[in-house]
């Protein structure tokens, strides 16, 4: 069994069921998305709007990767919450991406995080 066919067995096996919108096609596939802790988002980027600092949490995305899933108008939906790509990067062994890792935030659309209420 080879290094891809073993990822994506653990991923299907055990990974969360994870929607990805790209150019209004959505691919439905089985990835990891989970919280980094403060000293694995050290290297993301802070992002402010004109009323201040937005919120700062990052999330791990492993999973499988697509064109164009970096994009600034591409999202990833999960249990109800959209997440937007901050960093990528895809992981290859031989010429081939096996999987890609991502830094995520809440997707922002409007100027209003997407997951949380608008009072």
């Amino acid at each position: 069994m080879n290094i891809k066919s073993r990822i994506d067995r653990a991923l299907s096996k055990h990974g969360d069921e994870v929607k990805i919108h790209i150019f209004g096609d959505i691919h439905t596939v089985r990835a990891f998305i989970r919280p980094l802790m403060y000293k694995n988002k050290m290297y993301a980027d802070n992002s402010y709007s004109s009323l201040g600092e937005l919120d700062e949490s990052c999330f791990l995305y492993i999973g499988p990767y697509f064109p164009g899933m970096e994009l600034f108008s591409s999202y990833i939906v999960c249990n109800g919450t959209r997440y937007s790509v901050a960093k990528l990067s895809k992981i290859v062994y031989r010429d081939d991406v096996i999987f890609a890792r991502c830094i995520l935030r809440y997707f922002i659309q409007g100027g209003v995080t997407s997951d949380k209420p608008v009072l």
